[in-house]
């Protein structure tokens, strides 16, 4: 199967389209075997990559290609195929293009194709080298979480002041040539597993992972297929993952943070979202540089320039409308008229979980709101308690030991049962029954703790 993309650049003053450049998306099967099949785009983004003002317009048209990529794998049922992007990118850095695009489609609140977030480049030397500059401009770029790289061609090292074209190579461009191997299925899932603990848990940066990922990375701690994660699905877990750091002390610390002291898929994906910040995310460089673009070198942005560059860089299918919803979904105080780094990297990623699937935990009707105030709360203890875990993780790495005590809200930690546990297991039905939460008690040589259990089910 194939797509054709002709970009749209935006409108020249008598109200025409302008189209300048192209795509192309294929979707490739496999000859010899019954592996999901490989898409490929290829494209050449808009020209001169010295000129600043061009990076609006390169930023749309990616933005066209991922919308284009997202319905395209969706439609022939290959949304999890692995991708490989490849052209003229005529950018001296490609980060900057992809935190752009990614800051505007997260802000929509729609779906994106995890290439956006998780793509890497192949490291190669400049590829362009000319007279008017010495840079690479040429990329290919794929998804690391499926594919790995065998081998890349070195690019060739011209002597001093020798440019291209010449006798000897006579494209202005020098090509770009990568080997790649796929991965097999069951060492897909086992990455997967491990971006969730380390997300959880751990202590790496990690790339945000979609529905589907969150999927197969429970069905990898899911060892008997029960529907739930107990202490012996999640120890095998870590011995085939070789998490040497996560002792068995800390594997049960882990359980005791949830009801009954096992991981239902509800609380898995919940563990995921509460744990998941602009700290954690891998690739929040680009949206770092994103911010620089937006922000002329500054150190905030006022709205109402976030708003205009908003407007210069979204497909040209965007209202007005859609624009200002936009910058409203950022969440912004009242009467906050400037976005500093920090805010607008953790806006952004908040704005938009494209694996968020929400449903109500409780068991009986309350009022939204009271729901919403319970979810709320829990969301965070849960999100203290796994702090924790991480912190007593860190100590057997050698780190220092955070304090031995989360910071827990007061009014979550008003019961302590020690000798009691009969209401271990309850769940939360109503704004009443959260005033008496149970709590777990762990006994440390640092002190006793009290972690209150996870009551949402």
């Amino acid at each position: 199967a194939t797509h054709a993309i002709d970009f749209i650049d935006g409108c020249d003053d008598k109200g025409r389209l302008k189209r300048d450049r192209s795509g192309l998306i294929v979707l490739l099967k496999w000859r010899f075997t019954a592996a999901p099949p490989l898409a490929i785009v290829s494209t050449h983004l808009a020209k001169d990559p010295d000129d600043r003002s061009q990076t609006a317009v390169r930023v749309r048209q990616v933005t066209q290609i991922m919308e284009a990529l997202t319905e395209f794998t969706t439609q022939h049922g290959a949304a999890e195929a692995p991708v490989v992007l490849c052209g003229d990118l005529n950018a001296k850095h490609f980060g900057e293009i992809r935190g752009i695009a990614r800051t505007v489609w997260q802000m929509t609140g729609s779906q994106l194709h995890k290439f956006l977030w998780c793509a890497a480049d192949v490291p190669t030397g400049p590829t362009s080298i000319t007279k008017a500059r010495q840079c690479r401009i040429d990329a290919v770029q794929y998804l690391p979480g499926q594919m790995e790289v065998v081998e890349v061609k070195a690019v060739p090292r011209l002597p001093a002041g020798e440019v291209i074209p010449s006798k000897e190579h006579p494209s202005d461009h020098f090509p770009v040539c990568v080997k790649f191997r796929m991965k097999d299925s069951y060492q897909t899932q086992r990455e997967l597993g491990r971006a969730w603990l380390e997300c959880v848990a751990g202590h790496e940066k990690v790339h945000p992972l979609t529905q589907s990922d969150l999927r197969h990375a429970f069905d990898f701690f899911d060892r008997d297929k029960s529907g739930c994660i107990h202490r012996a699905d999640l120890e095998e877990a870590c011995i085939d993952l070789q998490c040497g750091y996560f002792s068995s002390d800390i594997q049960q610390m882990m359980l005791d943070c949830f009801p009954e002291s096992r991981i239902t898929y509800t609380n898995f994906i919940k563990a995921y979202e509460v744990r998941l910040n602009h700290e954690r995310i891998r690739s929040i460089g680009e949206l770092e540089c994103a911010f620089q673009y937006f922000s002329g070198g500054c150190r905030t942005i006022p709205l109402c320039q976030l708003e205009e560059a908003f407007r210069d860089i979204t497909p040209i299918s965007f209202t007005n409308d859609e624009v200002k919803q936009m910058i409203g979904k950022m969440g912004l105080a009242n009467g906050t008229d400037e976005v500093d780094l920090h805010s607008f990297c953790e806006v952004v990623c908040r704005a938009s979980f494209p694996h968020r699937d929400r449903r109500r935990f409780s068991k009986v009707q309350i009022p939204e709101e009271a729901q919403e105030n319970m979810a709320r709360t829990q969301s965070k203890d849960l999100r203290v308690r796994l702090e924790y875990v991480q912190q007593r993780s860190r100590s057997y790495l050698g780190s220092p030991a955070w304090p031995s005590t989360p910071n827990l809200s007061p009014h979550r930690q008003n019961r302590v049962h020690e000798e009691e546990d009969e209401a271990s297991d309850s769940i939360i039905t109503s704004p009443e029954h959260a005033k008496s939460t149970p709590c777990i008690i762990h006994h440390s040589p640092s002190g006793r703790v009290v972690l209150p259990v996870q009551t949402v089910e």
